[in-house]
């Protein structure tokens, strides 16, 4: 799900330039992991895995710790240091792009990709952007949100246009699109950001045009196309320059260069484009300004401003505010950087300025309670059944209840992990 924030290792370096995008740095962490090194005589010097750090992978004779994380909805997906991108669990549709469709609760590599400095999934796709400006894509192809360009031709009786925001799901495309390997989107070279949204995804290039693919049913891609099919791919039309994005079930919100906030997509059920407007058009959101970062789960969005964290759409409390004439704002304290939420059960998660996660989590009848889970975190990301974090060693720890495809990185037969359970790396020498 298009939920993380967190710095990335400081001020992060990759290959000595810092990139930054809404305040984030992303890339890799100079001297933060040993690699190989040349000896005089101009061997390569392996490092062994027992000097890696807890919780990294070691592979191809170096040590890679984790920058980032994607999580979708029973896969995880974590960014290395030095590019690569390893995915875990559910993998029926390709969303661990290692060219299978065998889950896994051991982490693989996603085949064919290199000098990947950002990741994002949704459900189950995930895309990645290369330091170059290219992005590829993974995972579910059903419509159109990982290439706009069909593997196999969609049948044209289940692509009728109809009006947005009709009763019912989306078209059920058949045959079903799916890519088991990284497939980079045609016309898509300049990026500097990317959203992943339930099905559809954007690209924000280096002009500050974003440009989307995928489903249109719902307004996704901000009327630069009248009708309602899928597998298009169009520049927003009336979007400021942008310099963020952020994407989830069938919104997108962007930052302009005033760092105010303008989001579109989906029929707005409760709020979550920022207006009592019921239709997808492209808005600004009028009591948002001076916005640093942005994340969002599928009724929620939030702005990192200076006074601290403000949310629109869902409540917090996870669907209080359902179907409420106006959208919902409220601040989650000044003290938090991020709040995430496990859609499905309804458990909420927030990492704070000193680096804890604490969570709010929702019981089998009901019931909530508070649990402190972990200090020492870079960053936070949610998936729709559970929750991971990137600590200061650089490993991945996730949890949530539910683990029947091994995304928690343990094996499905050792069940949920309540606890932060380590990702363990083994076997990759």
């Amino acid at each position: 799900m298009e939920r993380q924030w967190g710095g990335v290792c400081g001020q992060s370096v990759f290959d000595g330039a810092v990139l930054v995008i809404a305040g984030l740095a992303l890339g890799s962490c100079a001297g933060a992991e040993p690699n190989p090194r040349t000896v005089p005589d101009g061997k390569r010097t392996e490092i062994p895995a027992s000097a890696c750090p807890t919780g990294s992978v070691h592979h191809a004779g170096k040590c890679s710790i984790f920058v980032q994380l994607a999580l979708g909805a029973a896969h995880s997906c974590a960014l290395t240091a030095s590019g690569d991108v390893w995915c875990w669990g559910e993998n029926q549709q390709g969303q661990l792009g290692d060219g299978t469709k065998r889950s896994t609760w051991q982490p693989v590599r996603v085949q064919g990709l290199h000098e990947v400095v950002e990741i994002r999934s949704n459900r189950d796709t995930t895309c990645a952007r290369t330091r170059p400006g290219p992005v590829a894509c993974w995972g579910s192809n059903r419509y159109g949100q990982a290439t706009p360009t069909p593997t196999r031709a969609p049948s044209a009786t289940n692509t009728p246009a109809r009006s947005w925001c009709a009763a019912g799901e989306p078209s059920n495309f058949e045959p079903d699109n799916v890519l088991t390997k990284a497939a980079f989107v045609a016309g898509v070279v300049d990026s500097v950001g990317i959203a992943v949204g339930a099905e559809h995804s954007c690209s924000l290039a280096r002009t500050g045009a974003v440009n989307c693919w995928g489903d249109n049913s719902r307004g996704q891609l901000a009327g630069a196309i009248a009708d309602t099919t899928a597998f298009q791919r169009a520049e927003v039309t009336g979007l400021p320059h942008a310099t963020a994005l952020t994407a989830a079930g069938s919104q997108t919100c962007a930052i302009a260069d005033d760092r105010s906030v303008w989001c579109w997509g989906g029929c707005n059920e409760v709020g979550q484009l920022g207006t009592a407007d019921k239709s997808p058009t492209l808005r600004r959101v009028p009591q948002v300004s001076g916005a640093a970062s942005l994340s969002s789960d599928s009724f929620l969005v939030c702005a990192k401003l200076a006074d601290g964290l403000t949310c629109w759409g869902d409540s917090a409390a996870c669907y209080t505010a359902e179907a409420t004439a106006r959208p919902t704002f409220f601040k989650v304290g000044r003290d938090v950087n991020q709040l995430v939420r496990a859609n499905e059960d309804c458990s909420s998660c927030v990492l704070t300025n000193t680096r804890s996660v604490n969570c709010t989590l929702m019981s089998s009848v009901g019931n909530t309670h508070e649990q402190a889970m972990l200090s020492h975190v870079r960053m936070l990301a949610s998936g729709e059944e559970h929750v991971c974090a990137i600590v200061d060693s650089g490993g991945v720890m996730c949890w949530g209840p539910h683990n029947s495809s091994g995304q928690l990185g343990r094996p499905p037969s050792g069940g949920p992990a309540y606890a932060p359970n380590l990702v363990r790396w083994e076997g990759y020498e």
